[in-house]
């Protein structure tokens, strides 16, 4: 069986695309200004504080003591200096409450700044500075898309066919040569020598009959010359002087 491709079929494919992510890094998308300053834990320590002194702690003037919490306690609990006068805690910034950006953090020993400011024995005071600005942050991505050319699928069709082989004969024509005989004699019968058999010369083969050249109907022979053709026992075309 031999296989012979019969057909082919070529189907084109579509690029394929290749998409590359770089991430730039991130960067403001909006910016808004909010009514009041975010919420958020302050931590703090003060020192030089009256020891193991009850005391209170006020943002912008507001008794905030309920949103602070001294090292070691929970929000809310009664607020002691130490015996070295020091007080360490956080404190959380109530949301929606404060709109200045600037603030004064004070702790006092009295729970009433207004009727209690001349009471005041012992006091740490810090300013704090807040924002009200909202920010909005993003990543920068950056996105290169490029395209690669696709090798198209090839199908090919084969057809099993089994060959037809022709064999070319050649065949030899044998032409066998049987020695017949052609007797030219212009029309004449042989004549007879002295000591001859009928039909023979001397010194030519019997059976064969003579041809005279000299007879005006042979050419091509020089005069007195006998010319004979095959019979048997000859050995082809041959001559003899005549006696």
């Amino acid at each position: 069986m031999v296989q012979v491709v019969t057909g082919v079929n070529v189907t084109p494919q579509p690029d394929k695309v290749i998409t590359i992510n770089e991430n730039l890094g991130t960067f403001v998308t909006d910016v808004d200004l909010l009514p009041f300053i975010k919420s958020r834990e302050i931590k703090f320590t003060a020192v030089g504080l009256k020891p193991t002194t009850r005391v209170y702690v006020f943002f912008d003037g507001v008794n905030v003591s309920d949103w602070v919490a001294q090292s070691t306690k929970d929000y809310g609990d009664p607020l002691i200096t130490l015996a070295d006068g020091t007080l360490a805690g956080s404190y959380i910034i109530p949301p929606n409450t404060f709109t200045a950006d600037s603030i004064e953090f004070t702790i006092v020993d009295v729970d009433n700044l207004v009727t209690g400011a001349s009471t005041v024995t012992t006091r740490a005071t810090a300013t704090y500075h807040g924002s009200r600005l909202s920010t909005t942050s993003g990543n920068a991505v950056l996105n290169t898309s490029f395209s690669v050319p696709q090798s198209p699928i090839i199908e090919v069709t084969y057809d099993n066919i089994t060959p037809t082989i022709i064999n070319n004969t050649y065949v030899t024509n044998n032409i066998t040569n049987n020695n017949s005989t052609t007797i030219i004699n212009n029309g004449t019968q042989p004549s007879t020598q002295p000591g001859t058999q009928p039909g023979t010369q001397p010194g030519v083969t019997p059976g064969v009959t003579p041809i005279d050249s000299t007879d005006p109907g042979v050419g091509g022979f020089d005069p007195g010359t006998w010319i004979w053709m095959g019979g048997d026992g000859g050995e082809g075309i041959g001559s003899g002087p005549e006696e």
